[in-house]
């Protein structure tokens, strides 16, 4: 699956002498040396979709070796004209394929792509699967880790996702499924709340179940079981409604019968650049219209205790499962303080197996110089942020190449947020 593209290792680019046999091999009978070698070559490599069916496909690439920040662009309808002006210049290739090239050895801009759910959308900026492919610009994310997969040292497996979740406004429409996990740990980072949802810029998570209510109960069982008759009692009514039954008395009983539900749980208020640990058997329900990077575990699997709409994953609802499993209390989070010093506070958020996630707060004028042995992904929470001259707009996300230098700078007059997650092991 590599074919010819470990050529183009971070430790051999722009060693125009290391790629130069692609480029002569791939040329039509010309005598060429080293030293006549042009600016702009071309070569090509054989790849497989796994994830659009083993679809097989031939890429072409076209790279500038005079530029440091090795320009390429990557496409799999070549350039027809390159072979009769072999001294076309990169940019006039782009211009005719219409692709904008991609600096292998500067911050990836990552390109986004929305992926519906019943209550809004997920937003993928890494994400390499049936369902959607993530670009950096106009590339598919994937074609660069074939063709550069060295600067990420990932060729053989996928970089960590990142994704924002993005509920709707709507009440209840855009609340998440109330669920817990039993294997699947989840970390969300505030980027936005809706102030048409929630006017005072405060939104809510519900998460655990409430103390208070509890408290009222002779016990654990018996607060449970009756959790339990209250959900089973609304989802009957839900049930109605989803099958098609509707009528203004039966939507104000659901309305009543949810908010039963709802006083078991207790919420967080959540303002942006919020941090939320979701920890294993703690129920939880994002609300609407707070929007929120998501970072988890590999694990898929969920037990849904209710939803205020129809479940379209399955045909029933977890809830006696997932009772018999929670937990009723909430362990305090764990974040840990690395430094706080010219004027960059850096908090740990998390560490999975595969990766970890930092928070940098920013003061104003503050610059953060980012560079690793393995390659990162950051994004912006709050405005104000510049990273290789250009402004990093929130909710904006870039690659990092491993063992290249960038540096972020809060150009503006309040404290700005930044996320930078990178692989473990």
């Amino acid at each position: 699956m590599k074919g010819t593209f470990p050529l183009l290792a971070l430790d051999d680019i722009p060693n125009r002498e290391r790629l130069s046999h692609v480029w002569l091999s791939q040329s039509s009978g010309h005598d060429k040396t080293k030293d006549s070698i042009p600016a702009t070559l071309q070569f090509q490599c054989a790849i497989i979709e796994e994830h659009n069916v083993d679809r097989q496909i031939t890429l072409t690439v076209y790279a500038d070796l005079g530029d440091p920040s090795l320009p390429v662009i990557v496409t799999d309808h070549p350039d027809e004209t390159y072979g009769d002006h072999p001294s076309t210049s990169l940019a006039e290739i782009a211009e005719r394929l219409d692709i904008r090239p991609v600096h292998l050895l500067h911050p990836w801009p990552l390109s986004s792509i929305r992926i519906p759910k019943p209550w809004g959308e997920e937003i993928w900026f890494t994400g390499i699967e049936a369902r959607g492919v993530s670009h950096v610009l106009d590339t598919p994310l994937h074609w660069l880790l074939h063709v550069a997969g060295d600067l990420f040292d990932t060729s053989s497996q996928l970089p960590l996702l990142l994704k924002i979740l993005a509920p709707l406004s709507h009440n209840p429409k855009g609340d998440l499924y109330f669920e817990l996990h039993e294997q699947k740990q989840e970390v969300y980072v505030v980027t936005q709340v809706d102030p048409e949802a929630w006017p005072d810029g405060v939104g809510e998570i519900r998460m655990g179940l409430s103390a208070e209510k509890r408290a009222s109960f002779e016990g654990r069982a018996a607060f449970l079981r009756s959790f339990h008759d209250s959900i089973r009692e609304y989802e009957h009514i839900r049930r109605q409604i989803d099958n098609g039954t509707t009528s203004g008395e039966l939507a104000s009983r659901e309305q009543e019968l949810r908010a039963v539900t709802e006083t078991y749980t207790d919420s967080i208020r959540l303002k942006v650049g919020d941090v939320v640990q979701v920890p294993t058997l703690v129920p939880h329900s994002l609300r609407h219209g707070v929007r929120v990077v998501e970072f988890q575990t590999p694990h898929y699997e969920r037990k849904i205790i209710s939803f205020a709409q129809k479940v379209v994953t399955q045909n029933e609802w977890d809830t006696e499962d997932a009772l018999n499993l929670v937990r009723t209390d909430v362990p305090e989070p764990t974040m840990l303080l690395i430094s706080d010093e010219d004027g960059n506070r850096c908090e740990l958020i998390c560490r999975f197996d595969a990766f970890e996630v930092y928070r940098h707060t920013l003061e104003p004028g503050a610059c953060l110089t980012l560079r690793s042995s393995r390659y990162q992904i950051v994004m912006a929470i709050t405005s104000g942020l510049e990273m290789a001259g250009d402004d990093l707009l929130p909710e904006q996300a870039m690659a990092l190449p491993r063992s290249t230098t960038s540096d972020c700078v809060n150009a503006g007059q309040s404290p700005a947020i930044l996320l930078v997650a990178a692989p473990l092991g």
